[in-house]
């Protein structure tokens, strides 16, 4: 609510709607990460090449957000995000934050690196 008052002490006032948004991005501050090829994934087809799972909160330093706490950051890759109405459950989801289930053939995708994996018990992804 607006009050405005004038010199001889009369004033008026109106209501408004002030919408206030966040539009800063989180700030990052990453560590550098190196690893070894450990193995081939389980469920890789044959031939695949030795790889290694690296979480995106693996990276993570301390990244902070001005209107989020800390514990309540997601880290991803890519800037994809999770499918909204999975958040709660592991799925694997793509660039467009479309969701699928964890099966057999999502898996094969998920090792070719066409889809992340949301693992909400630990709020972040690999």
């Amino acid at each position: 609510m607006w009050r405005v008052y004038d010199g001889c002490h009369n004033s008026t006032q109106c209501e408004e709607v002030i919408e206030v948004k966040d539009l800063k991005p989180p700030t990052p501050y990453c560590i550098h990460l190196s690893t070894a090829l450990m193995q081939v994934p389980v469920g890789a087809p044959a031939g695949s090449a030795p790889m290694v799972e690296i979480w995106a909160r693996d990276f993570d330093r301390g990244s902070t957000d001005f209107c989020t706490d800390q514990q309540d950051l997601k880290f991803t890759f890519n800037n994809w995000l999770p499918n909204a109405d999975r958040i709660n459950s592991e799925h694997y989801f793509d660039a467009a934050g479309k969701g699928y289930d964890i099966t057999a053939s999502n898996t094969i995708k998920y090792n070719a690196g066409e889809y992340q994996r949301w693992l909400p018990s630990q709020s972040h992804l690999r």
